[in-house]
């Protein structure tokens, strides 16, 4: 129980944290965003994403994408541009496999060593 309070006290520091949909991972606070996409991810997610990260002035663009009949996001690819020097892709024939994923990250606190990176881990 003490450490998910102090979970949860770490992610008040560090700003307003929220989750998308069924994006349990992707997340967007005052210094971090994080996307995280996989076969749980819906149109309404990618929508939302797209839209929150707008907010930011970062832009994404997908293509490549389909769904299987049961609407579990099978393949995906997108373009990042954090319009700041910071961009880049991933792409992913195959998410159906537990534990598959794919995403981005940018981190905006001063003086990090890894402010932004892109990342397909296929299982």
């Amino acid at each position: 129980m003490k450490s998910i309070a102090r979970i949860a006290v770490l992610m008040l520091s560090f700003g307003c944290f929220f989750s998308l949909g069924a994006q349990d991972k992707t997340s967007f606070s005052t210094n971090r965003i994080d996307v995280v996409f996989d076969k749980n991810t819906s149109v309404e997610d990618l929508a939302s994403v797209k839209e929150q990260l707008a907010e930011r002035n970062i832009s994404i663009k997908f293509s490549n994408i389909s769904f299987t009949e049961k609407g579990n996001l099978k393949a995906i690819e997108f373009t990042v541009d954090c319009k700041d020097g910071f961009k880049g892709n991933s792409k992913i024939g195959n998410l159906l496999v537990d534990g598959s994923n794919l995403g981005f990250f940018r981190d905006y606190t001063e003086g990090i060593a890894d402010p932004f990176g892109t990342w397909t881990n296929i299982k």
